[in-house]
């Protein structure tokens, strides 16, 4: 086959990957919004075909881009939600805090299946393609581990050393077949991450090696680490790296919650960290997420938002690895691997590498 006939075929897989993610049947009406920044050749006409091959309707909407926190989206994108059963977003995300989005899933049911996979060579990619059976096997076993676990430890070479607790009702992520959720729901595509809230006592220290990239810091890869020492789940120190612009932020913006461990977040998708992937989806990057805990089960809110990335971490589950220097480990488990034997590709259970650099490459090549 010609190197654009593949590459042409294995785009058309990818979007039939995210009809399967997302469960897309027959007479759905399915919106796939577009903003021009992700407007890639080839990806609209594979989506659209993806969608109408199950015998679902596709409609593409295109919209000038808009600051989705902070202002309200051209009026044409709220009417169309009315109307739609899914949505795709071949966009940047769209805030889900704000009133249009929310009515549209928590009181019509809408299926928001943001892509992550936005450009060509990533839904192309095995990172695109990799099967849905195999990711929601591994997400599976991931969230049933965490859930019956008690005490958690992580830990890193670069010194964080956290100790915390965990409440099953607040294990989640973008891991498991999607029709668990009612009656609307919210999921990346491909996924490949799974979080939960960090439960009292939460003690110890957090060396954060990066910052996410979408905070508007001076610099991202932080050295030395930015080290914060946390006390009854919140930080009672703070120095290192970017220590004066977290503390200049808080100042400015923050409020009592600010400091509140939220979120602990680590990818489960084996493939994820290459070129055009979202990083953050590889076992070897893990954050916790500071402030506002509402939206992952916690009982504080913030008005502020801070991601802090390590690598390579051991998350213990009462003393057993689920991650063991960034090497997940359910990859044995003969249920996982039982799914990817029958997809007769036993290189799927091949964990790629992945470090704080993949988090800031650019999507395209």
């Amino acid at each position: 086959m010609e190197p654009d006939a593949t590459a042409a075929r294995d785009l058309l897989d990818g979007a039939r990957n995210l009809v399967r993610y997302a469960e897309i049947r027959a007479g759905h009406e399915v919106l796939i919004h577009l903003e021009p920044q992700y407007d890639h050749p080839g990806m609209i006409d594979a989506l659209t075909r993806a969608v109408a091959e199950v015998n679902a309707r596709p409609y593409v909407l295109r919209t000038p881009w808009w600051s989705k926190p902070d202002s309200a989206p051209p009026r044409v994108v709220e009417a169309a939600l009315h109307g739609a059963d899914f949505l795709i977003g071949q966009g940047e995300y769209l805030y889900t805090k704000n009133h249009y989005i929310q009515e549209a899933m928590f009181e019509r049911g809408l299926v928001y299946i943001e892509n992550e996979a936005k450009t060509p060579e990533a839904l192309s990619s095995i990172y695109g393609r990799y099967p849905a059976e195999v990711l929601f096997a591994i997400g599976t076993a991931v969230l049933e581990r965490i859930a019956k676990a008690r005490d958690i430890r992580v830990t890193t070479a670069a010194g964080t050393d956290l100790r915390m607790r965990v409440r099953p009702e607040t294990v989640g992520g973008y891991c498991y077949p999607y029709h668990h959720d009612a009656p609307g729901y919210k999921k990346g595509f491909p996924g490949g991450t799974a979080c939960f809230h960090p439960e009292d006592p939460v003690d110890g220290v957090l060396m954060a090696e990066a910052f996410a990239s979408f905070l508007p810091a001076p610099k991202y890869v932080l050295q030395p680490p930015l080290r914060l020492v946390y006390r009854d789940h919140r930080a009672t120190e703070i120095d290192g790296d970017g220590a004066e612009w977290v503390k200049d932020l808080w100042a400015r913006r923050g409020d009592g919650n600010a400091t509140w461990l939220a979120e602990c977040m680590f990818g489960v998708h084996p493939k994820a960290g290459r070129r055009g992937s979202r990083a953050a989806s590889n076992p070897h990057l893990l954050h916790f997420g500071l402030g506002n805990s509402i939206p992952y089960g916690g009982p504080t809110h913030s008005k502020t938002w801070v991601v802090l990335f390590v690598q390579d971490a051991t998350l213990m589950l009462d003393g057993e690895p689920l991650l063991d220097r960034g090497r997940l480990t359910v990859l044995d488990d003969p249920r996982v691997r039982d799914a990817a034997a029958r997809c007769g590709d036993p290189s799927l259970l091949d964990q790629d590498p992945a470090t704080l650099a993949d988090l800031f490459m650019p999507e395209t090549l």
